[in-house]
């Protein structure tokens, strides 16, 4: 019977001693490099037919990812300063670690909000409401509407 209890102690130390990582210790397999990084906001702009008669419009594309352990209130904003476009905005819960991707174009296009040949700064703006507010990315893209309606 001491045998056994010896080697099951034995056996209950090896298990721990493996279980706990040495100090100082990296990770395993990889072969390095800088960690991955987790973008809160990234986004695709570009231009795109507004309807049927030629008009062009801006299309956005912006990814979403919550990077923290926490749940977020967050606000996600585009908006093309200097044009009569209507800004997108969008208020929603993020949980930990989940991500979205939404189409968030604004809201207007070529004759009347839009001016051929112009360039504009696209905006996109992600903003944390709660538990801390702030905000968490904000970019800034250039487009040029084609100077002429494409029939």
């Amino acid at each position: 019977m001491r045998r056994h209890a010896l080697i099951l102690a034995s056996l209950t130390l090896l298990a721990a001693l493996v279980a706990v990582p040495i100090a100082g210790a990296k990770g395993g397999g990889g072969g390095g490099g800088a960690p991955a990084t987790c973008s809160p906001l990234t986004d695709t702009v570009g231009l795109g037919r507004s309807d049927g008669t030629g008009n062009w419009a801006i299309r956005v594309s912006a990814t979403v990812r919550n990077c923290t352990s926490l749940g977020q209130s967050i606000t996600l904003g585009v908006s093309v300063p200097g044009s009569g476009t209507k800004a997108f905005s969008y208020t929603t819960l993020l949980p930990p670690g989940a991500s979205f991707t939404r189409d968030p174009s604004p809201i207007g296009s070529t004759p009347l909000l839009l001016h051929l040949g112009q360039t504009y700064d696209v905006v996109a703006t992600l903003t944390e409401n709660s538990p801390v507010a702030g905000t968490l990315g904000t970019i800034s893209t250039p487009v040029t509407i084609p100077a002429a309606i494409k029939g």
